[in-house]
């Protein structure tokens, strides 16, 4: 499984939230409804559809988009699977926010620091490789962000991976 807690996952709050435009609140309180409810799928289904929709209207680096998709990032966190997936979210996520300023710069730093926790420890130990691919992306995220000792770790750790590949591995 991996370092993620059931408990976790039930004590964690919700991003703290800008409103939706009104328009869109139905479908925001549906997401957190289905969340609530345990219905993990539905809700992950129904906040990529709602980041859609504002971002189809609005832009992605508009403010309710920033809140969506942040949602979305902590409920695929949530879900506990596809690992690489998550990463490149919560990369995407962390430069959202960061580049708007978005308020709740806790909300951006929890992003950065968990795509680098998810990483080291979810991805790098079963998919090297895909860590690899991950590394350059989340090392540049977090020199952005100015999370120097987290950059470090990543390069270092991608260093390591990467001279303990078999040469024929290396080379293709």
């Amino acid at each position: 499984m991996g370092a993620w807690s059931d408990e976790r996952r039930r004590t964690s709050p919700a991003p703290s939230a800008t409103p939706v435009p009104d328009a869109h609140r139905e479908a925001w309180t549906t997401l957190w409804a289905a969340h609530a409810a345990d219905d993990l799928p539905e809700a992950l289904a129904q906040a990529h559809q709602l980041e859609r929709a504002l971002e189809a209207e609005y832009g992605h680096l508009y403010p309710c988009s920033i809140t969506v998709v942040t949602a979305r990032a902590w409920l695929t966190l949530c879900r506990r699977s596809d690992w690489p997936g998550t990463v490149e979210l919560l990369i995407v996520t962390a430069l959202r926010r960061h580049s708007i300023g978005a308020r709740s710069q806790a909300d951006t730093v929890r992003a950065a620091r968990n795509a680098h926790a998810v990483w080291r420890l979810e991805v790098l130990p079963v998919d090297p490789q895909a860590a690899l691919g991950l590394a350059d992306p989340l090392a540049d995220m977090l020199a952005i962000l100015g999370e120097t000792a987290l950059r470090r770790d990543v390069l270092t750790r991608a260093g390591e991976a990467f001279t303990r590949r078999p040469a024929r591995q290396a080379a293709g």
